[in-house]
């Protein structure tokens, strides 16, 4: 395999991680870290990549995920395209272990797997034992106001790993529009929003975006009452941190806040920098959370 379009930034990250960036000859759009892959062609949107731009790579292969909606044009054009997912760690440790294949990178793909096992057994290791009365009620709200998602959704699961209890798990859609009075209904223990970014791993004023998104959630009209709000236990985050590491680090991050007794000799921070270090050869750059 010598020419491969790669269309999600996170798949393409992962591609760099095996040390085969070489073979990538084009990639779809907001794909800027590491900063290598910033100079290849850019295909457009992830869904919807620009098909004559990409058949004019020549590319031997095309790795999608599944939000793509021309794999019948490309397949058509006669080119293979491989269908893969970092939903969740499930999802991004056979991920890794097909691109291993795929490459000829399994002894590669198998140390960077065990690095991030390594981390969500530590995780699930202490959250599995708890009582469902011992869970914390945790409300995550992404993208707009009050939109936050139910069990439907994979970023549920990221949730449960980290011993929370989903106050939106219950919503009959996937993703599910609530009010300030639901909310307060609710009365969540923690209240976690994460914040998009376009793509940018962590641009200049994120600490101020971020401690602003944090604030207008502090001060918003009638969660005064709010368990999270009194207890000032509202937390916003880089929305790339579940686009990475099959969301190990995220999920670690959710730990600390939902259940700081049990882990406060884990550093989430330090296990980012680590992941960065060991998957791409950099140092983290930051800030990611607010409050840090």
């Amino acid at each position: 395999m010598e020419r491969v379009v790669v269309i999600p930034s996170s798949l393409a990250r992962l591609v760099y991680a095996l040390g085969v960036e070489d073979k990538i000859v084009g990639v779809g759009q907001n794909c800027k870290f590491p900063p290598e892959l910033e100079d290849k062609p850019d295909l457009g949107k992830w869904s919807t990549p620009n098909l004559e731009l990409l058949l004019e790579q020549d590319p031997d292969l095309v790795i999608a995920d599944g939000h793509l909606k021309i794999r019948a044009q490309i397949e058509d054009a006669g080119l293979p395209v491989v269908i893969l997912s970092t939903a969740s760690t499930g999802n991004f440790l056979n991920t890794l272990e097909t691109l291993g294949l795929i490459f000829d990178r399994e002894d590669r793909a198998g140390e960077l797997a065990d690095l991030v096992c390594e981390y969500r057994d530590l995780i699930e290791d202490r959250t599995g034992c708890l009582e469902e009365e011992e869970k914390t009620r945790v409300f995550y709200e992404w993208s707009k106001l009050y939109f936050s998602y139910s069990a439907l959704a994979s970023g549920h699961q990221n949730l449960v790993a980290a011993g929370g209890t989903n106050i939106a798990a219950e919503e009959p859609v996937k993703f599910p529009l609530v009010s300030a009075e639901w909310l307060v209904e609710k009365n969540p223990q923690v209240i976690i929003r994460s914040l998009y970014f376009g793509g940018e791993r962590s641009p200049p004023d994120a600490e101020e975006r971020l401690c602003e998104m944090r604030n207008e959630i502090m001060d918003r009209p009638g969660l005064s009452e709010v368990d999270a709000v009194k207890d000032d236990r509202v937390y916003v985050f880089n929305s790339g941190l579940t686009s990475d590491f099959g969301s190990v680090v995220a999920i670690t991050y959710y730990a600390k806040w939902l259940h700081p007794e049990l882990f406060e000799d884990v550093d989430a921070e330090a296990v980012h920098s680590d992941l960065v270090q060991e998957f791409y050869g950099t140092e983290l750059e930051g800030p990611w959370v607010c409050p840090e």
